[in-house]
Formats: C-alpha cells, sequence, structure tokens
C-alpha cells in the first residue's frame, strides 16, 4: 500500500479538482483516476491480510486501520459521483471491491484521547467482523429479518457508504436488465423474466434501504435536533434518490447534459438532444419521479429563500450533485408528459396527481404555473435558483445555469407544440 498521508492528500486534491468547475483541472483529474483504482484494489487486499480484527487493538493502530478504510470509502464515493455527473462507467463494483469491514462509530473516530476511546470501545459492537459488502448484499437479499433491527446496527458514515453501494448496484442491475429488455422494445412485448426479476430485485432493494434510513433517522433524530440538515444521514437521504433515478436513466444516461462538455456549443446541443427525446411511461416510473421530487419539495416546505441562502452552509457536496439529477430527472418526466398531452395522450390519474403536487409546490416557491406555459420549464427554473447561489464548488453554478438553459429548451419545444395544436 503507499503511505497514508499521500493517499488522503491526492484524494482531497482530486476531490477539488473534480468539482472545481474549471474544464482543465476537471481533464486532469479525471485522466490521474486511474491512481486511485490501483490504491484501492491494493488497499482492499492489504486490509483483508493484514488488517488486526483483535478488539484489544492500540488505539494508535487502531487509528490507522481505520483511517485507511475511511480512504476506501471516500474513493469510492467519489467514484459513484462521477458516474452521475460524468456519465462514465462505475470504477469499482458491489461484489468485491465493498468487501471491508465496516467503518466504526464516529463517537469512537471522534474521541480526543485514548481514554475516552476504550470507554467508547468497552459498548456493544454488533457489527466488528461484518463487511460493507455483506449489509449491501443483505438489503439486496432481503437475507435479514429486521433489516432495521439489531442485525443492521451500523455507524452512519458505513450507512452512507452502503447507500452509494445500493446506487452502483442499481446501474449494474438496470444495465444487464435492458441488455434482454431494451427500453425502446415495442410495449406489447413479452417480458423477459430474467430481466423482470433483476429490475424487482433492485425495487425491493430501494424499499429496503428506505426502510433502513427511516428508521435510523427516527432513532438518531432527536439526538441530532438541528444538527439533522448537516448529517451524514441527510446525505444519505439524497443519495437514495440518486439510486431511484438509476432505475431508468442508465441506457438515456449519454443523452443527458455532461459537464465533460465545457464549450456552449457543445453543451447546447446535449440539452437539445436531451429535450427532443421521450421518457417512456413505465411501471414504476412514478414512484421514482415522487422520490426525486421530494428533495425540491423539502428545499421549498423549509422556505425556498432561506435555503437558496443557507444552502452553502448547509449543504453537503451530495446535495448539489443529488439535486442536480433529480432536477433533469423530473423536468424531463414533466416534460414528457406535456407534450404527450398536447398530442391527444392525457395523463391518468395518478400522473395527473403528480402534475398537481408539483404546481402547488411552485406555487408555493412564488412561481406562478400557468396553464397555457410550460410546467417543466417552470419547474426546471425554479429548481435551478437552488444552485445559483451555491459557490462553495465550482461546479453547482454551471449546474444551476444548465438547468436554466434546460427551462428556455422545454418552453421552446412546450410552445411549437402548442402552436401547433392551436392551428390543426
Amino acid at each position: 500500500m503507499c503511505p497514508l498521508w499521500a493517499a488522503q492528500t491526492q484524494l482531497l486534491l482530486t476531490w477539488y479538482a473534480i468539482f472545481s468547475g474549471e474544464e482543465d483541472i476537471v481533464s486532469t483529474a479525471m485522466v490521474d483516476y486511474g491512481f486511485f483504482t490501483l490504491v484501492y484494489r491494493s488497499t482492499r487486499r492489504g486490509l483483508d491480510q493484514k488488517a488486526p480484527r483483535s478488539t484489544d487493538m492500540p488505539w494508535k493502530e487502531w487509528a490507522f486501520w481505520e483511517s485507511w478504510k475511511r480512504v476506501l470509502g471516500a474513493i469510492f464515493i467519489i467514484s459513484t459521483l462521477s458516474v452521475v455527473m460524468f456519465d462514465v462507467n462505475p470504477s469499482f463494483n458491489t461484489v468485491h471491491d465493498l468487501d471491508f469491514d465496516t467503518l466504526d462509530d464516529e463517537r469512537l473516530w471522534n474521541a480526543v484521547s485514548e481514554a475516552e476511546w476504550r470507554g467508547l470501545r468497552t459498548l456493544p459492537r454488533e457489527n466488528d467482523r461484518r463487511s460493507i459488502r455483506d449489509v449491501v448484499t443483505g438489503l439486496v437479499s432481503g437475507d435479514a429479518t429486521e433489516p432495521c433491527q439489531e442485525p443492521y446496527h451500523i455507524s452512519a458514515l458505513t450507512t452512507l457508504i452502503v447507500i452509494y453501494g445500493i446506487v452502483v448496484y442499481i446501474w449494474q442491475a438496470t444495465t444487464v436488465a435492458e441488455t434482454f429488455e431494451p427500453l425502446g422494445q415495442s410495449p406489447t412485448a413479452q417480458p423477459n423474466a430474467l430481466a423482470s426479476a433483476l429490475l424487482h430485485t433492485a425495487s425491493q432493494a430501494l424499499a429496503r434501504c428506505h426502510e433502513l434510513l427511516s428508521q435510523a433517522c427516527a432513532n438518531r433524530g432527536s439526538a441530532l435536533g438541528d444538527r439533522m440538515e448537516t448529517s451524514l444521514l441527510f446525505n444519505c437521504q439524497c443519495v437514495l434518490r440518486i439510486a431511484y433515478i438509476r432505475m431508468f436513466t442508465s441506457t438515456s444516461i449519454l443523452s443527458r447534459p455532461s459537464f465533460v462538455a465545457f464549450d456552449d456549443a457543445a453543451v447546447e446541443s446535449a440539452i437539445s438532444h436531451f429535450v427532443s427525446g421521450s421518457e417512456k411511461r413505465r411501471p414504476g416510473i412514478l414512484k421514482a419521479v415522487e422520490a426525486a421530487f421530494e428533495g425540491f419539495r423539502v428545499s421549498v416546505n423549509m422556505g425556498h429563500m432561506l435555503v437558496r441562502k443557507t444552502a452553502a452552509l448547509r449543504w453537503s457536496l451530495e446535495h448539489a450533485v443529488a439535486g442536480w439529477d433529480c432536477a433533469l430527472f423530473v423536468t424531463k418526466w414533466v416534460h414528457s408528459v406535456e407534450i404527450d398531452a398536447l398530442n391527444g395522450v392525457p395523463p391518468d390519474a395518478e400522473e395527473s396527481r403528480l402534475l398537481t403536487s408539483v404546481r402547488e409546490v411552485l406555487e408555493e416557491a412564488d412561481y406562478e404555473a400557468l396553464n397555457d406555459t410550460s410546467l417543466a420549464a417552470g419547474l426546471a427554473k425554479t429548481w435551478s435558483a437552488f444552485l445559483n447561489d451555491v459557490w462553495v464548488w465550482g461546479i453547482t453554478p454551471r449546474m444551476g445555469s444548465m438547468l436554466s438553459q434546460l427551462a428556455t429548451a422545454y418552453e421552446g419545444v412546450y410552445d411549437k407544440h402548442r402552436g401547433s395544436r392551436v392551428i390543426s
């Protein structure tokens, strides 16, 4: 393994480079990312072969191995965020790459002295010999009878890495499923049994993750109090929304606006291609749209002006990336339903209910959604405001700017279809 300090330093520099919003810096960081693949795999093997498992290890030795586990978790996280932002394939998988011990509780990590650490070390630790892979597998397979109780007593940071593992698992499952059952095939085609089984298992895994987080928030929410909005559990909730979206975007993801293209012409072309495609009305997509829309709804309910002005202080980078990802997914669905309605295919009862909810939330955000204007455009424009003022990471203003351009594109397509309908 390379020196711990070297891995930590390179990781921090790469993290800031990738999310800097500067083309040259981002390109260099992405090219150099192979370094982390080598570090990750050599370190994971080293942890498996050399890391002590005794609960009696000295404080300094424990801190050394715990630091390496956290480096692995951070590499896995930044790799998965790159999948969402840059439309690249995952660098790691959930079968072998998450096969290292779960991280210890944050109270142990934050102990200021060896005496305090040893006092906390005497507490029950049900997850001593469980790997992160074991937890992910349990959520996918449903083997654990009560996933929110004792079998899943894991630290908040472990939970965050587990949810990222579920994002990768969903990406892999839907990609394999679409090999057997392409999204563009005829609606009357016979469903493929293997594809259906994979998607059903993925859906069940998402439900178990939702239950796990609900229980964790119920157990720890009162203790966190006002810090809940800056906690790791709060991050887990937005990452879970990313996982829901991966159920429906694996094949169309290459047509989405990408930050790899930094020149205006390329971005404009990507947006045009993204808007022109239609979102198929598939089973389960409404649940994913509702999950993705929840982040916007919560922000508005908390006070949209307050959230916009304090997002830089309260949000993690995951919230910015998840917000952008959810905005693309939800606005595209709204736009597709609106265009279908103009072409004589009205929304069904559940779709109408969700569209009404979108209008109500926009009105609460002081946006007047008129019946003869694009709802998708209004949603994209309003959602962009939550990202425009967050200058902590250079990439977030680009996210907001892209959503604003997307709103203009939605509006243009909507007006064109509406005009054609009026003429006919």
